[in-house]
């Protein structure tokens, strides 16, 4: 028996040192480092200035193997609306969707399958390595700041008028200096979203957008809840602007539904949305949000599909599948037993993936 064994006091176990663990991890430690810059796609190129920055961005996620259609799990009978999406949002195929919740490559697939809407305009994207050129880039009077792997990191300049986050709260900084965006956009990029808020964003690719602001205020907001590829509800979201001896917006959002909670036809939407917005939309741009909404969702068990319109003209938001986050607050508006089956409960489905070829 060495002499080392027979001097260590019992019970003592033998420890290797700090050189000897680093030098047996180090390569472990090297292979995590790459999958992380890998899925984060730190070694990603800024692209400035180039028209087609969504289709990229919607192409790359297709070379990493994003291929697959929409897949999202059937309900268990005794679970309630906002638990199936809590797990929906754990589960391995909610990370499967990377490239429809980036707020760039969804604005891609909403132009290509619904080509009668538009979208915000791309005009910068910038990854962690390419900060530095946030520094000299020349910012518009008015525009939209947001990180696309995640939500609430947002930052909309409009009229001199600074808002951020989700719920459009008033800042009294009036200019952000390229130093300041910078900062502002590694805070969002060092922050991992996906680890204890929304899990469906792991596979998203960590970037900052710049887009254009639409139109001279902030828009309506217009979300329509589609189940089973039909709308079901629509939020309408305003914000008010504050009295002059206050500053800052108020956010104003109701949640329209039939009384019978049956599926809203077109006149439904057109009737539902004049009742919230004091400029109602045209028919003619209701109809394309109606339409747009139906093709967005095909696929999908549910999803919500947002829309904004600006002097008649119909611009897509984002597809959100996890609105509140799961809260149980959804279950007031939504766990009605129609609309559990418009999920797909799974004692009624002999092929989980049924529901998927029907539509």
């Amino acid at each position: 028996m060495p002499m080392e064994e027979t001097m260590r006091p019992q019970g003592v176990r033998a420890t290797h040192s700090w050189s000897w663990r680093l030098w047996h991890a180090g390569p472990w430690i090297v292979l995590w480092l790459f999958r992380c810059a890998w899925w984060n796609g730190t070694w990603d190129v800024v692209v400035q200035g180039n028209p087609k920055i969504d289709a990229a961005t919607w192409k790359f996620y297709l070379e990493r193997g994003d291929t697959k259609p929409p897949e999202q799990g059937c309900m268990e009978d005794s679970e309630s609306f906002s638990a199936w999406i809590r797990r929906q949002m754990n589960s391995s195929q909610y990370t499967r969707l990377a490239r429809f919740v980036d707020k760039s490559s969804a604005k891609h697939y909403a132009v290509t399958h619904a080509p009668y809407i538009t979208t915000a305009q791309t005009i910068a994207l910038f990854t962690r390595p390419r900060l530095r050129a946030l520094r000299a880039f020349e910012f518009p009077d008015s525009f939209a700041f947001k990180a696309v792997h995640g939500s609430g990191m947002n930052l909309l300049v409009a009229n001199k008028k600074v808002y951020a986050g989700n719920k459009g709260r008033y800042s009294r900084k009036k200019r952000f200096t390229g130093e300041e965006m910078k900062q502002l956009a590694r805070s969002w990029l060092s922050r991992c979203y996906s680890c204890d808020i929304e899990p469906q964003y792991k596979r998203v690719r960590r970037a900052v957008i710049v887009e254009e602001f639409l139109g001279s205020h902030l828009p309506y907001d217009y979300q329509l809840f589609m189940f089973g590829g039909r709308p079901f509800a629509v939020q309408v979201r305003r914000f008010e602007e504050m009295p002059k001896n206050t500053s800052g917006s108020r956010l104003r959002a109701r949640v329209h539904q039939n009384r019978n909670r049956t599926p809203l036809t077109f006149a439904d939407l057109v009737d539902k949305m004049s009742q919230s917005a004091a400029e109602p939309p045209p028919v003619t741009s209701v109809e394309k949000m109606f339409n747009a909404g139906v093709a967005l969702a095909r696929g999908f068990r549910f999803v919500r599909v947002d829309f904004y319109v600006v002097n008649e003209t119909v611009y897509f938001g984002e597809l959100t599948l996890s609105p509140l986050k799961g809260n149980y607050r959804l279950d007031g508006f939504f766990n009605k037993e129609h609309l559990r089956k418009q999920v797909g409960l799974c004692s009624e489905e002999a092929d989980p993936l049924s529901f998927l070829a029907m539509k």
